[in-house]
């Protein structure tokens, strides 16, 4: 894969996830996709990939306009700053008050016939669990 489609493959996908456009999103994943992230989880195909950003599309704005991708052939590793705002207070968690952190987040990925084949997310539990401590979005700008 040229580097230059890899690029606007990312750039696609990340604007899919900060408009919460799950559609987009799932036509670029490969039919065997498989994501991983935090120690051992893992969703498979593109429904699942799906899934796993509409669940926490209902709770969370996820702005991932910040990023910066490394490609080398069929491979890229993308260093994002994840804008993370709580706007739906999810069941056992506190109350959402449109509470914003920044989140560093990476992802490895791998590339097959120019889809999304393998995807590993890798982002600091702590770090996203700051969002509950956090000012609302408007303040924390």
């Amino acid at each position: 894969m040229e580097p230059q489609q890899a690029k606007a493959l990312i750039d696609t996908a990340w604007r899919a996830i900060s408009q919460c456009d799950w559609d987009t999103l799932e036509t670029l994943s490969h039919p065997d996709a498989a994501m991983r992230y935090g120690a051992s989880q893992r969703v498979a195909g593109p429904g699942g990939v799906r899934a796993f950003f509409e669940h926490y599309g209902q709770n969370y704005r996820l702005d991932m306009r910040d990023y910066h991708p490394l490609v080398s052939g069929d491979r890229a590793a993308v260093e994002t700053r994840l804008r993370l705002t709580y706007h739906t207070t999810k069941a056992g968690f506190p109350e959402a008050r449109g509470q914003f952190a920044v989140v560093p987040f990476a992802s490895f990925i791998t590339f097959r016939d120019n889809l999304f084949y393998r995807t590993h997310l890798v982002y600091s539990l702590d770090d996203w669990m700051r969002v509950f401590d956090a000012a609302p979005e408007a303040q924390g700008r």
